[in-house]
């Protein structure tokens, strides 16, 4: 069943999206970071950001190339707008943990002596939500458009990434985790 529109244009009309969001989520970050180093945060060495930031270029890469470029035979279907509204609800949890997180939300991994550790909003449930929803987010992206190369390349080096990332924080939030430190107020 084909739906109205080109993929195109529907795809462009994501990638710009999806770029405006990002550049928005550099200010917040600076913005946090300033305030948190201001307190005292110690940035992690080694956190895993730069195969996040590989991961994050080779999705819009391959959103642009294989999707624009070199696009493959794809039609607007109803899986497409389905797994549009997946991305968009990943996103929508991204921003819920930046909400939550407050200050603390930050591109890179740095924690500052003495803070609580955030356990409400979606931290109630996991751990690590936002990095779920960056995996979602970008699966349902390079899905809705049947990207099948990008799906398979921003997996073999996000998938990897994230999992380096998540072992990082979960180290340096250890000490939180092991003493009182912990802030659970409803959001």
């Amino acid at each position: 069943m084909d739906l109205e529109g080109s993929p195109a244009a529907v795809l462009l009309s994501t990638v710009a999206i999806l770029g405006v969001v990002r550049v928005v989520e550099l200010g917040i970050n600076r913005g946090h970071e300033q305030r948190l180093l201001a307190r005292g945060a110690v940035r992690q060495p080694h956190d895993g950001l730069m195969p996040i930031v590989v991961a994050q270029m080779l999705l819009f890469a391959g959103l642009i190339l294989e999707g624009i470029v070199f696009p493959p035979e794809t039609r607007l279907t109803p899986s497409t707008w389905v797994l549009l509204g997946v991305a968009a609800a990943a996103l929508a949890v991204r921003h819920w943990c930046i909400r939550v997180l407050g200050d603390h939300w930050t591109i890179h991994v740095m924690t500052v002596p003495g803070a609580k550790l955030i356990l409400r909003g979606p931290y109630r449930f996991l751990r690590h939500p936002n990095y779920l929803a960056v995996a979602v987010e970008a699966m349902a992206l390079t899905l809705a458009f049947q990207l099948w190369i990008t799906t398979f390349v921003v997996f073999v080096v996000g998938a990897p990434a994230l999992l380096y990332r998540i072992l990082r924080e979960e180290a340096a939030l250890r000490p939180f985790r092991a003493g009182s430190n912990v802030s659970q107020e409803a959001s």
